[in-house]
């Protein structure tokens, strides 16, 4: 008699032994850590000078700076070439040089000028020219239309110019095409906001002249005359050429006009208004470093 074995249908079960083997195996080996993710872009805050001069409105600025990005580091440096090791301030090579020994793989160079500044902008070229960190530079303080009506209204929450004072902006000059055209374009509007009002506004080396200024200056019937220098904000103090400027400004109106003729001390820095155009530069300067977004593909129609 002929025994007929019915062959097996089901699935063998090795496989999913195997399986379930390999994974008890792979909890009981120690995995690898995760690596950390990158530090933040570092913000640099970036200046004209050695610095030095005006700690409170540096303290004022870096507040701002930490307390808008508060996972960033800030760090001040100067661009200038000539900075000795004596100096307060570190030249921007080292303060970069640094920033790769801690993760950083990022910085934004947020300038701390009026107007574009030639030195600083070649500086910045070179660093980016030689490779390493991405850098981004922030704008400076009057880069755009906007910008300029936040510095006028700034401006115009301090002073109020009428027939008894008069308010003199003293800006240094240049002969760079940008800064003439922010310069005039800065001037254009001081003229349509203070119509018919004492405040004149003058360079040292360039349009407008500041020899047109005091002209209409003296010619005005304000007793007393408060000097504005433009750049002696978040910078330190004043150029050498601009302080020359100011001296001889001060003693040709004092011999002029009756009343006391006053140097507005801490300058721009110490308006609110003003930090705030450079913390706002700081932010546009961070989203050009941020991961761009995958675009999202738009659905046909059917």
């Amino acid at each position: 008699m002929n025994i007929l074995v019915k062959p097996r249908t089901g699935r063998s079960r090795r496989p999913f032994l195997l399986l379930a083997l390999a994974a008890v195996i792979g909890l009981l080996l120690p995995t690898a850590p995760a690596a950390a993710p990158a530090p933040p872009p570092a913000i640099v805050l970036l200046t004209q000078t050695t610095l030095g001069q005006n700690s409170a409105v540096q303290e004022q600025l870096t507040h701002k700076v930490r307390e808008r990005f508060p996972p960033h580091q800030v760090r001040w440096a100067t661009c200038l070439s000539t900075a000795s090791a004596a100096e307060q301030l570190p030249d921007l090579a080292q303060v970069l040089a640094a920033l790769p020994i801690q993760g950083v793989t990022q910085a934004v160079l947020q300038s701390l000028a009026v107007v574009p500044n030639l030195e600083c902008d070649r500086a910045v070229a070179d660093l980016q020219a030689k490779g390493g960190l991405k850098l981004a530079l922030g704008k400076p303080l009057l880069s755009s239309l906007a910008d300029r009506h936040r510095l006028l209204t700034a401006l115009a929450t301090t002073f109020t110019p009428n027939k008894d004072q008069a308010v003199l902006v003293l800006a240094g000059g240049s002969q760079n095409q940008a800064v003439l055209r922010e310069y005039l374009a800065l001037y254009t509007l001081l003229l349509a906001k203070f119509k018919e009002k004492n405040l004149f506004f003058g360079t040292t080396d360039s349009l407008p002249a500041l020899k047109t200024a005091l002209n209409g200056l003296k010619k005005s019937s304000a007793s007393t005359v408060t000097i504005l220098p433009l750049p002696t904000f978040v910078d330190g103090a004043p150029p050498v050429q601009l302080l020359e400027a100011l001296a001889a400004v001060r003693a040709d109106l004092a011999a002029a006009k009756a009343g006391p003729v006053e140097i507005f001390p801490d300058g721009l820095g110490s308006l609110d208004g003003i930090l705030a155009i450079y913390v706002d530069h700081v932010a546009a300067a961070l989203e050009t470093l941020a991961p761009k977004k995958p675009e999202r593909r738009k659905r046909g129609k059917k």
